[in-house]
């Protein structure tokens, strides 16, 4: 079982590696049609706003909120 520290580590280091992923995506022009998290399509208009949106805005609400 993993404490608290090792849990919010391994969280960061997941969250700074798609932060790198999401960042290098636009200059390979890779951007996510269908969100990581639920597989339904990332709305055109989130798309354009945030090209390097990976998530639905509900998946990314709950990811952010940790669920």
């Amino acid at each position: 079982m993993s404490d608290p520290l090792d849990m919010a580590q391994d969280v960061e280091e997941r969250d700074r590696a798609g932060a790198v992923a999401a960042a290098l995506r636009p200059l390979h022009g890779h951007g996510l049609m269908s969100c990581e998290a639920c597989g339904e399509e990332i709305p055109a208009a989130r798309r354009q706003a945030l090209p390097s949106a990976r998530r639905c805005v509900r998946c990314q609400a709950e990811h952010e909120r940790g669920i």
